[in-house]
């Protein structure tokens, strides 16, 4: 899966295989249909990752997670938490 310039889509993301647990998760979210796996035609061979549809309407809620994640660990570091 290639964009016209033959380039992957904006979409889509190359992370490193190296991470165990960040390949367990990206397994989780490919088995739930949040992302699928797009091994690209290139020398050497390179595995991404595109936001599915289900993955695109989650976008906003795990944003607020994300959001809401990171203004507890703010207001930790200010309180002298963590």
């Amino acid at each position: 899966m290639t964009g016209r310039s033959g380039s992957p889509p904006r979409s889509v993301r190359t992370w490193s295989r190296s991470n165990p647990v960040a390949s367990e998760r990206r397994r989780s979210l490919r088995d739930a249909g949040v992302v699928e796996r797009i091994v690209l035609d290139r020398r050497p061979v390179q595995i991404s990752y595109a936001l599915t549809p289900i993955g695109l309407r989650s976008a906003p809620v795990l944003a607020a997670v994300a959001d809401r994640s990171n203004d507890r660990a703010v207001a930790a570091r200010r309180h002298g938490a963590g």
